[in-house]
């Protein structure tokens, strides 16, 4: 019995590698290989977020559970990295404005 749990969790960890492995091209892929994990993961959320044209508003972007246990200070540091990095863009100039995804 003990056996066969420490095969099914080595499959698991194999599986777990391929994702890991195929994660990792496709992130090169689309040039977002050298973002770091937050900014990683704000974008990701960003994309879950966007309309069809690529606009989301902050509410969309902080309703999103892949950053829920985000520090709010780390997800506007982020986005603003983001921005800085030409990966979003502000949609307009006041603080209720939209952004869009430029990468």
């Amino acid at each position: 019995m003990r056996w066969r749990q420490l095969a099914l969790n080595f499959d698991i960890l194999t599986n777990v590698a391929r994702l890991r492995y195929t994660l990792e091209k496709m992130e090169a892929s689309v040039g977002i290989h050298q973002l770091t994990e937050a900014e990683k993961y704000v974008l990701s959320a960003a994309a879950l977020a966007a309309k069809a044209d690529g606009s989301f508003s902050l509410h969309d972007l902080e309703a999103q559970d892949l950053i829920a246990d985000m520090p709010v200070s780390t997800k506007f540091r982020t986005l603003r990295c983001l921005i800085d990095k030409g990966k979003l863009k502000r949609a307009g100039a006041g603080r209720k404005s939209d952004y869009i995804i430029v990468a």
